[in-house]
């Protein structure tokens, strides 16, 4: 049997021998884009004054559209897709429908589906549309 072990990486070993660069780097941002320094101060000033903005939260709430949009097809399709049940319900919330990023994800897998098994015969698409779907449910939480 063979074990594969991943080597550790150290972040703190690497930016030790290219802090200096980092600096350089940064220092010449700041003294010739007027954008960058924009922020810099602002996030400075923040931080000062305690205002530290929460991160995105991995698993935030995506509207209907946007999922949509961010898996590159059409409404009327995910739509299409909800009504033959190829993907459990996603969670309701004022009076809309909202994924997350998770699931998301997992309707890409679907899209790759139809984009690849598109022409194939009906019993080697349905055979691998149960795959995806199980896998899906599965997966959906």
């Amino acid at each position: 049997m063979l074990i594969l072990t991943r080597k550790k990486s150290s972040y703190k070993k690497w930016y030790e021998q290219h802090k200096e660069q980092i600096s350089a780097k940064r220092k010449t941002l700041y003294a010739e884009n007027a954008e960058y320094r924009k922020r810099a101060v602002e996030a400075s000033r923040k931080s000062r004054r305690g205002e530290r903005t929460p991160p995105v939260p991995v698993d935030a709430p995506i509207p209907f559209a946007e999922a949509a949009e961010s898996l590159g097809i059409g409404k009327s399709t995910l739509r299409e897709w909800r009504r033959k049940k190829l993907f459990p319900e996603p969670k309701h919330h004022n009076r809309g429908l909202w994924f997350t990023q998770n699931q998301v994800s997992l309707l890409k897998g679907l899209k790759a589906f139809f984009q690849k098994y598109r022409m194939s015969p009906w019993k080697i698409k349905q055979d691998r549309l149960k795959e995806v779907r199980a896998f899906i449910s599965a997966n959906w939480g």
